[in-house]
């Protein structure tokens, strides 16, 4: 039975330097989280919700009920088109 090695940097890098390498791989860890978190932010600001305007047209959704679609063929074919651009 073949044996799977983990890297762990506290084993691999004992004492100090352990921490350091496992302190600065949770920072950078941190960092790219917030970076790709605020580039998702930013995407969704510019791009904007198609599929949350879709829904409140849709039978369930929050508009009033002459601002939703009245016809099922005309809700799916907007449906359609949303997904065909997400």
């Amino acid at each position: 039975m073949t044996q799977r090695k983990t890297v762990n940097c506290a084993n691999e890098f004992p004492g100090v330097p352990g921490v350091t390498v496992s302190l600065a791989l949770t920072r950078i860890g941190f960092v790219l989280a917030v970076l790709l978190t605020a580039i998702a932010l930013w995407l969704d600001a510019v791009k904007g919700d198609k599929i949350a305007g879709w829904l409140s047209r849709s039978y369930w959704g929050t508009l009033n009920a002459t601002a939703r679609y009245g016809d099922a063929n005309v809700e799916q074919t907007d449906f359609d088109n949303v997904m065909a651009g997400a």
